[in-house]
């Protein structure tokens, strides 16, 4: 699309200005027409500079075709955020079983117990019976 330039941009402003305050007859209509077309002008040479060219093209190619592009950043950060969450979960499991361990070093009739009940032992003048429910 081109464009008629025959005023420039700064003349078009104070025209446009000088006749919106001093013409108050009933070109109203006309008026608007020609205000949107400025208007519609500017937006046009706004959208056709290079540097606003350049910069979409930018933006969309980091959005989509960049190796660190901003969908596989949100990908990343998301399973970053659930392995936290998974080494919390490990870590306080590791806790709890530490402190059951040391029960087991520490106190043999819970080991004796654990291994009954865990592992089905039995002394050598016991027999076991499982009712399972």
């Amino acid at each position: 699309m081109e464009f008629n330039d025959e005023k420039p941009l700064e003349e078009e402003l104070k025209t446009s200005s000088e006749e919106h305050i001093g013409n108050t007859s009933d070109d109203e209509p006309e008026q608007h027409k020609r205000g949107f077309q400025f208007r519609r002008k500017i937006t046009w040479r706004i959208l056709y500079n290079k540097f606003v060219i350049v910069l979409l093209i930018f933006i969309v190619w980091l959005t989509f075709f960049d190796n660190n592009n901003l969908i596989s950043r949100f990908r990343v950060k998301s399973e970053l955020r659930q392995l936290k969450n998974q080494k919390e979960y490990y870590l306080k499991e590791i806790e709890i079983n530490e402190g059951f361990r040391d029960q087991l070093i520490n106190d043999p009739e819970k080991a004796e117990a654990f291994g009954r009940e865990q592992y089905l032992m039995k002394r050598d003048n016991e027999d076991i019976f499982l009712i399972i429910e």
